[in-house]
Order: structure tokens, then sequence, then C-alpha cells
């Protein structure tokens, strides 16, 4: 129970990375505001818990009004706030010479200024008991890029460098910051990539599997676990860190 009488705050936690990272936060003693754009599927999160330790909040991360009233709503609830997981975010493919200037815009938005934005609203209460943990969900396309995903890869670089600014400037108020790099992860964004049904879905994430060193594609549970080790007490020593969960995909 590392997060006994501690408050989190999960973006896009109704599905896939940012679900498991919620569950897990709440299985071991958090109380979690869960945010995201779909209120429907943070309710079904919600309901699997105890009504006083989850609060759902229907937002965008980017819009600062939305992104200050998932705030407000964690100290109505619990009090305070000791954990950020910026989750939420979305993939757009697409080359340099054919991404629109509205996709590119979009593309940041999601993945990285919302980000910017839910940080800012949440750091003057992550200060507050000198302990705050700030925990960001990159990738490893914003270490290594690959064709095709320009501006994804671009933001997530740019998260990893707000991550480190973050922990910078900081780390004298008591909050730290770490970002984690997931590679290809078993989650809904991916089976939307792949046609010909159920069958057609798994024979994609199989190839997908094959392009890690370890073979296979990882879960969102084993993304989640890394969350929690940067978000508790056990990494106290440890800011502006970017950790690859990646099955080596980033070295290969």
């Amino acid at each position: 129970m590392r997060f006994a009488g501690k408050a989190a705050l999960v973006s896009g936690a109704g599905s896939g990375i940012g679900r498991a990272i919620a569950e897990a936060l709440l299985e071991e003693g958090a109380r979690v505001v869960l945010f995201g754009r779909t209120l429907e599927k943070l309710e079904a999160v919600a309901s699997r818990h105890p009504p006083d330790r989850t609060v759902a909040v229907q937002g965008r991360h980017e819009v600062p009004e939305e992104a200050a009233r998932a705030v407000e709503r964690a100290l109505e609830a619990f009090g305070r706030l000791d954990v950020l997981v910026n989750n939420a975010g979305s993939f757009l493919g697409g080359t340099v010479g054919e991404t629109s200037l509205e996709a590119w815009s979009e593309s940041l938005a999601a993945n990285l200024t919302g980000p910017f934005v839910l940080t800012r609203a949440a750091l003057p209460q992550l200060r507050r008991e000198r302990r705050g943990a700030v925990v960001n969900v990159a990738s490893t396309l914003g270490l290594k890029p690959i064709a095709r995903a320009a501006a994804y890869s671009v933001a997530k670089a740019g998260l990893i460098m707000l991550t480190r600014a973050t922990a910078l400037e900081e780390a004298r108020n008591g909050v730290r910051a770490n970002a984690v790099c997931p590679g290809v992860v078993d989650t809904p964004i991916h089976a939307r990539r792949a046609s010909g049904g159920p069958e057609g879905v798994a024979a994609f994430l199989e190839a997908l599997g094959k392009q890690h060193p370890v073979g296979r594609i990882g879960k969102p549970e084993e993304v989640a676990s890394a969350v929690l080790f940067l978000a508790s007490e056990a990494s106290a020593w440890t800011t502006g860190a970017v950790i690859t969960i990646d099955g080596g995909i980033s070295i290969a």
C-alpha cells in the first residue's frame, strides 16, 4: 500500500495504459481522479471501486479551464494532490511532407501541450507536501523516430524534454518529474490500426511483437508497474529520468 493516504490524477484513465495505472494506484491505496474525454469509460473504471476512492472528470488536458477543473476536483474530493500521471495522448500517422498544419497542431496539443497545461495546473498542489511526483508517459518514438510518425515522434520528444525541464525547475520545491517510454503495448489504439477482424488484429499484434527483441508486445500492467515506482517514495532520489519499457525495441 505504497500510496495509502495519497491522491493522484491520471489523464487518459478510461482505457489502455491509463486505466492500468489508475487501477494499480487504487490497489495500492491511492485515491484517484480519473480524467479523460469519454465519461462512460471513466465511470466504468470508477464503478469497480468504492465511491469515496475515485472521481471521474470529463475533459481535455490541453484546455486550461478543463485541466484546472480536474485539479480542483481532486482538492474537493480528497483535499490534496500528490501524484500526476500525464498519460493521455493520441497517435497520428504521417510524414513531414504530407502532415497538414491542422494535424500537426492536433498531435502536439494531445501529446505535448496537454501534459504542459495539466502539469502547470497541478504544480501548486504538488508542491504543498514537498513530495509531489509527476510521471509522463512518453514513447520510444520520442527517442528513436520511425517513418510516417513525424508529429507524434516530435511531440513525444518534446514531452521528454518537458519532463527534464520540470525536474530541474521543481527540485527545489520538492517535486520530482520522470518519464517512461513504452514500446508497442497491447491497447485499443493498435487494434484500430489493423483490419480483418479479430484474426487480423491478432496477426497485426504478433507482427509488431516480432519487432521487439524479447519477441512480444507489452502489457499495460507492465508500464503501470514502472509508473508506480517513479511515483512512489521508493524512487525519492530519482528525478529527470527517462526509462524505456519496450522489450528492447529502442536498442534494436
